[in-house]
């Protein structure tokens, strides 16, 4: 990553993260083990699909592999999925782990509440939150040190299994796959609050690197 900012405003303004939340959520999925076996299996629950609203392409009761529910979560942008992963060390425990990351990384204008980006159902709750500058930040971290996050991100499509060998087809939410060159992915967010995110990575064509 070049420290060259090729255009910047308003970079250490806080705002929601709607969906670029998930990217955190991956982080800690990878980089807890002891926790999470990418090959051990996960059931939905009611609670997940209610994290929905309708549109879901799982249903209480279906069991999945963790890393089957990380491609539907990065790729289809599933806020079930996202709550799913969180379900196995209980909620609350889960988002310590997200806010515990991104102190550990110095990104000091970040914050989460939840592991999906949804808007708060409380007035006056707090959301997830961050700025373009700690995004850079983070960003950089994962391309250096979890590039399965990034391999994930940039297929259009993929095929994922539930444990009883059902297949379920999933497509990006990222329409700008295959239409920009050099993009290696990115990740897709909207909530009314936040309105539309969207972080790209690409690669650098004039030195080895990447932008952001």
């Amino acid at each position: 990553l070049s420290d060259k900012v090729l255009f910047k405003k308003n970079e250490d303004k806080r705002m929601s993260l709607a969906s670029l939340t998930k990217l955190m959520t991956a982080l800690v999925i990878f980089e807890n083990p002891d926790r999470y076996n990418l090959s051990s299996f996960v059931e939905i629950s009611e609670d997940a699909i209610l994290k929905e609203n309708g549109q879901t392409k799982m249903r209480s009761g279906d069991v999945f592999s963790v890393e089957a529910i990380l491609y539907l979560m990065l790729l289809e942008s599933s806020n079930g999925a996202a709550h799913a992963l969180s379900e196995v060390v209980g909620q609350e425990y889960f988002v310590d782990l997200m806010n515990g990351k991104a102190r550990n990384l110095g990104l000091k204008k970040t914050f989460f509440t939840n592991p999906t980006g949804l808007d708060p159902t409380i007035p006056g709750e707090n959301i997830n939150y961050s700025t373009a500058d700690d995004l850079v930040k983070f960003t950089d971290y994962l391309l250096k040190n979890h590039s399965k996050i990034w391999e994930i991100s940039s297929l259009k499509e993929y095929t994922i299994y539930k444990q009883n060998g059902e297949a379920i087809g999933l497509v990006n939410t990222n329409q700008l796959l295959g239409e920009i060159p050099g993009l290696i992915g990115g990740k897709t967010g909207w909530t009314f609050r936040a309105r539309g995110n969207l972080l790209l990575v690409l690669h650098n064509p004039s030195r080895t690197g990447y932008l952001i």
